[in-house]
């Protein structure tokens, strides 16, 4: 097949329970796709404006359905939009779409790359499968067609053109922690960008914080009382709709964020980080990354115990880590040498390779 100028459809979502995870991957390959390729449209379900608007500046069409998302519809209209565009190479992201979307989108004919992180459905019918975490493993997959391939682990890690700048840059890790980037993903439901800061108010050393709020995150006015009573060696600064996260991580000196896709950039960039896992999906891949010491876990906040710690317990920790060079040196290390920045160009490899 010549893909020169071939067009590429990509079916997600993005919202406050959704998160914007799977938007901003899929917004990964879509440039990679259009900087190589061809034209890319992504259909989605949902309104997210500044998202949107991060796809039509870099040149992909956006494009809203009204269904259900996942349904036997959505998967109707999906394929329509396919055909009617001469396209025939589709990627989906999202946990609602199950072994029957699946197959009714490849008996349109279509070819498919399903991305996923946990072996979600009970049967898998498309073309490829990726799964870029750590945790990644072909027995989550056994229940797949003969002609499913396995794109698996971080060599696949989805990163946004914006990285590939700082793929030569490089950190030096500093005694004394200054500057500190907080953020915990798209919506951040929890609230956990609330407590962290909490925490952060019990640290003696002085320290600039930048906190990035996600453009679904709705508690920015407790954010602002919140801060109306931080110590004077704190400064915090609060970001809106974030287009620059290399140039903030480059910054920084450590990072406090969520399980997220945030863990892979912030592995890439080198920054030393500390995790709050939000939910159990992301404990599996949180604790490999502790095991490659590429992170440092502050615990799970989905789990009961959670509840009996203070801030002040975990500002303990946080200050801790800070104190310590030679771990943050090894953090930073291990994160580059898990993700060199280059599996975004691997998935498209792949997708072309077909006939």
């Amino acid at each position: 097949m010549t893909f020169g100028g071939q067009p590429l459809l990509i079916r997600t979502d993005a919202s406050v329970h959704i998160g914007a995870g799977h938007f901003m991957r899929c917004l990964a390959l879509a440039q990679e796709w259009k900087a190589r390729i061809g034209a890319v449209v992504m259909l989605v379900n949902t309104h997210n404006p500044s998202l949107e608007k991060r796809a039509t500046a870099a040149g992909i069409e956006v494009v809203h359905l009204s269904v259900d998302i996942g349904t036997e519809r959505d998967a109707e209209q999906t394929g329509k939009h396919a055909q009617q565009r001469g396209i025939t190479h589709v990627i989906v992201d999202g946990y609602a779409f199950t072994a029957d979307y699946q197959k009714q989108l490849k008996q349109q004919d279509l070819i498919l790359l399903c991305l996923d992180d946990y072996g979600h459905t009970t049967h898998y019918y498309a073309d490829w499968i990726l799964n870029q975490n750590i945790t990644a493993t072909a027995d989550l997959y056994a229940a797949r067609e003969p002609y499913t391939q396995l794109l698996l682990g971080p060599q696949y890690i989805l990163l946004r053109q914006e990285f590939a700048l700082w793929q030569l840059w490089h950190r030096s890790i500093f005694p004394k922690v200054q500057n500190v980037l907080v953020t915990f993903g798209g919506s951040d439901p929890s609230n956990l960008t609330a407590f962290i800061l909490e925490c952060l108010q019990h640290v003696s050393e002085a320290l600039n914080v930048y906190v990035v709020l996600g453009s679904n995150y709705v508690f920015e006015d407790q954010l602002q009382l919140q801060a109306g009573r931080t110590p004077s060696h704190l400064q915090f600064q609060f970001l809106r709709n974030v287009s620059n996260m290399p140039a903030l991580m480059s910054w920084a000196d450590v990072a406090i964020s969520g399980g997220a896709s945030t863990c892979w950039e912030l592995a890439f960039m080198k920054l030393p980080s500390l995790v709050l896992v939000p939910d159990v999906v992301q404990q599996a891949i949180v604790s490999k990354l502790v095991e490659y010491r590429v992170t440092h876990c502050l615990g799970n906040a989905f789990a009961e115990e959670w509840a009996q710690l203070s801030p002040e317990t975990i500002a303990g920790e946080i200050e801790a880590v800070f104190q310590k060079k030679q771990y943050r040196e090894q953090m930073s290390e291990q994160g580059r040498a898990l993700v060199d920045g280059c599996g975004t160009q691997r998935v498209i490899d792949a997708l072309c390779s077909s006939g």
